[in-house]
C-alpha cells in the first residue's frame, strides 16, 4: 500500500512517519496471509478427523442400542448395564470430539460468536432434564428449580447449552 502526493514536499517528517505506519498497518503481510492459510488447513484437518472419529462412534451407539433392545426388559442385568455404559461412553466421546473442534474454532482468527436475545429458562430446563437422566443412571438425583421470571439474555443458545451441560455433567461425574 502506497500513499503519495504529486506535490513535492507535501509531507513533512511527522506526516511521512504517520503514513508509513498507516500503510504498514493496513497492508496484509505475507506472514498474515500464510497464517490464515495454515489456520484454514488446520480447521479442515480437524473437521476431517472429527468426522472420521465420530462415524465409528455412531455405529457403536446404534449397535449397542440394538443389542440393548434384544435383552429382556425385566430386571437390571449386568449385560444391560454394560451396554448402557457403552452407549453413554460413546456419546460422551462424540461430545468431547465436538468440543475439541469447537475449541479449535474459537481459537481461530476468524471466529465470530453469533448471539441472539433469548429466554434462558427453557434452555436451563432442557439441559437439566438431560443431566438428570445421566444422574439417575449413576444413582444420583438432580433437581433444577428455575425461576419463571428470568430476564432475557443476549447469548448463543448452542454455546450456552454446552457450558451448562458441561457444568452439570462435571458435577455429576465428581459427586
Amino acid at each position: 500500500l502506497n500513499l503519495a502526493s504529486r506535490k513535492s514536499g507535501a509531507y513533512g517528517p511527522v506526516e511521512q512517519r504517520f503514513l508509513e505506519e498507516l500503510c504498514a498497518q493496513l497492508s496484509p503481510t505475507s506472514e498474515s496471509i500464510t497464517l490464515r492459510k495454515q489456520e484454514k488447513e488446520r480447521m479442515e484437518f480437524l473437521t476431517a478427523i472429527s468426522h472420521e472419529a465420530k462415524t465409528p462412534l455412531t455405529s457403536i451407539v446404534s449397535s449397542a442400542r440394538l443389542l440393548a433392545d434384544e435383552i429382556p426388559r425385566s430386571g437390571d442385568s449386568p449385560q444391560k448395564r454394560l451396554i448402557g455404559n457403552i452407549v453413554q461412553s460413546a456419546e460422551h466421546m462424540k461430545s468431547r470430539i465436538s468440543q475439541f473442534v469447537d475449541l479449535a474454532a474459537i481459537e481461530s482468527v476468524d471466529f465470530r460468536l453469533a448471539t441472539e436475545p433469548m429466554y434462558v429458562g427453557t434452555l436451563l430446563e432442557e439441559t437439566a432434564d438431560r443431566a438428570a437422566a445421566i444422574a439417575r443412571s449413576k444413582s444420583q438425583s438432580l433437581y433444577a428449580e428455575i425461576p419463571l421470571d428470568l430476564p432475557k439474555v443476549h447469548a448463543n443458545p448452542q454455546r450456552l447449552k454446552q457450558v451448562i451441560a458441561t457444568l452439570l455433567n462435571n458435577a455429576i461425574a465428581f459427586s
